[in-house]
């Protein structure tokens, strides 16, 4: 089974067998949990790739869609029966392979059909400091910044945003940033529950991406949205540090931005972010929540059976 498929499977498991046990959750301290639900329903996924479905059927000369589906019956019924067993994080995908993204931001990298095959799907591209990265002397003068303190760094940090309505941007005392970091290489991946008012929850996926020295990137998708592209699920939210001055200043500088119409606001990316850092910064020996929290990063980055949504959307409820 390809790395791609296992992760797949587990987050199928964590995903959608607690969903049904989320229907009758009830309302608790910040979140209103009415249900849990994903955007698009398995019918509605089907109905929007019909024609790429279509267009395979037609290059291996076959009539319809249907005919299709009973040639790679054998196929689909063997990815059923290993979506149902227990997951597990293939070795290709673990924490010491955090170089490597599971998520790419090419868009003409879409698959061209979604029929499952035999053959292994390539390994998740590696995705170097790119010239679509910018860093932080595209942002600000670095040498005339370092004449300022920490407090008005930020002000001129904020201000340099302030044009931007997608954008995000924040300054991190460093000691914060590097328990983030800390806990980031061990646990890259995790998926993070963003409650809707009147809707339920939403999952969705992130993954860490230490790029260079300066940097390092997280990349948020929809967990519907990585299950159906897998490493060519487009990211809906990319968020940078940069550590060029961290030495210096004390203070690690945060930007990034939200793309339009892919299901999520700047708000939700800021809650998003807010609980990124709850679970992440969560110091060992400081309480209970503490320890809750970063048991669940540990679950979900082995790929353990007992990694539990409900515990998760629990834990997100209590973030202010």
């Amino acid at each position: 089974m390809s790395g791609f498929r296992q992760l797949s499977s587990r987050l199928h498991r964590a995903a959608v067998q607690p969903c049904r046990a989320a229907l009758q959750h009830q309302q608790r301290r910040h979140a209103r949990v009415s249900n849990v639900r994903f955007v698009q329903t398995q019918q509605n996924v089907a109905e929007k790739y019909r024609h790429l479905l279509e267009q395979k059927a037609k290059s291996e000369g076959m009539e319809s869609v249907e005919q299709l589906k009973e040639v790679y019956k054998p196929q689909i019924d063997r990815y059923r029966r290993d979506s149902i067993a227990p997951p597990k994080l293939p070795d290709s995908l673990s924490h010491a392979s955090s170089s490597s993204s599971v998520l790419s931001s090419a868009p003409d990298a879409a698959p061209t059909g979604t029929v499952p095959i035999t053959d292994p799907p390539p390994p998740p591209p590696n995705i170097p400091k790119s010239s679509a990265q910018k860093s932080l002397a595209s942002f600000v003068d670095v040498p005339k910044i370092l004449l300022h303190d920490a407090k008005e760094i930020e002000y001129i940090w904020r201000a340099r945003h302030l044009a931007d309505k997608n954008s995000l941007c924040a300054t991190i005392p460093l000691a914060t940033y590097r328990r983030l970091e800390a806990a980031a290489r061990k646990h890259p991946m995790f998926i993070l529950p963003l409650p809707r008012p009147d809707q339920g929850v939403e999952l969705h996926f992130l993954q860490w991406q230490f790029s260079s020295p300066e940097t390092s990137n997280v990349m948020f998708t929809s967990l519907i949205e990585y299950k159906l592209r897998g490493e060519y699920a487009a990211p809906h939210t990319t968020v940078t540090h940069h550590l060029d001055i961290c030495e210096e200043k004390g203070i690690v500088l945060l930007q990034g931005s939200v793309v339009e119409n892919r299901g999520v606001s700047v708000e939700e990316a800021k809650w998003l972010l807010m609980a990124l850092q709850k679970f992440y910064g969560a110091e060992e020996g400081s309480g209970e929540e503490a320890s809750r929290r970063q048991e669940l990063l540990r679950l979900f980055s082995e790929g353990r059976g007992e990694f539990d949504v409900q515990a998760l959307i629990r834990e997100a409820e209590t973030i202010n």
